[in-house]
């Protein structure tokens, strides 16, 4: 991650697609990111200047109530039965988790979506938790509130992305291989028998034979005599000296001709 990334406090949306595409290690856009803070995975907020009012409320979602998404809040009064109404300046959140018309919003951004239904003043939420309405004061008492955010307008705080970012990696970490436990209610597992010691090679007349005729092949030696057999090559080689002695060729015997057997002095 850049050192830039770290000082930060809140990105758009490309520097949020940038910083993901940085620390999952695939290419993230900012359609992406569009996306999941539309379905709520990402938070986002709203970059407020304070050219607007609000007031502090509680808010419930009667969705689904009819075909049409409907958000309803209830302002809190004081005890004079005033409405408490401020300018808002800062980053508010985005309850798109319980106010799915957020969500279709955002979703213009990509050509999609759209106001979703009757906003009596768009809900936002403070760093305190505290959930406050929107509105417009016109010369004669409150009317609706109108304006929604503009793309450079919502904007995603570090923290909020490092809790995405947290998620994803405990999401990898638990894919865990399963190591399945013995089933002692299952037929009892054949043992591997343990490997026999090799018995000394009987080099019988039939055997020095085969390993005569094997030595004369093109490409046979010593060595890969010596693997084949599963034996050293100082055996190989003293049973080669015997298949020599008994099938390799015979000096000639100049009396052989004559039909006199020849004899040593």
């Amino acid at each position: 991650m850049s050192k830039l990334h770290q000082l930060k406090s809140w990105y758009s949306f490309e520097e949020t697609a940038a910083r993901l595409s940085q620390t999952l290690g695939e290419v993230v856009t900012d359609k992406d990111v569009i996306q999941l803070a539309a379905e709520g995975k990402l938070k986002c907020g709203w970059l407020l200047n304070g050219a607007h009012f609000a007031r502090r409320a509680t808010a419930y979602c009667a969705y689904p109530r009819n075909p049409r998404f409907l958000i309803y809040s209830e302002p809190v009064y004081d005890a004079n039965g005033e409405s408490w109404g401020e300018s808002l300046a800062g980053i508010y959140s985005l309850p798109v988790d319980w106010c799915p018309s957020w969500g279709w919003w955002i979703l213009t951004f990509i050509g999609l979506g759209g106001e979703g239904g009757d906003m009596c003043g768009p809900l936002v939420i403070d760093e305190e938790g505290v959930t406050w309405e929107l509105y417009d004061e016109a010369s004669k008492g409150i009317s609706d509130f109108f304006h929604f955010p503009k793309r450079h307008e919502v904007v995603f705080r570090r923290e909020d992305i490092e809790a995405f970012e947290e998620t994803i990696r405990d999401a990898t970490s638990s894919k865990q291989t399963v190591i399945p436990l013995p089933d002692h209610n299952s037929a009892p597992a054949t043992t591997t028998a343990m490997p026999q010691k090799r018995q000394p090679y009987t080099w019988d007349k039939h055997a020095l034979r085969k390993l005569w005729d094997e030595s004369l092949a093109p490409g046979a030696s010593i060595k890969n005599l010596s693997d084949q057999y599963g034996i050293t090559r100082q055996s190989i080689e003293k049973s080669l000296k015997k298949a020599k002695e008994e099938f390799g060729p015979k000096k000639a015997d100049p009396f052989a001709a004559l039909g006199t057997p020849s004899r040593k002095k």
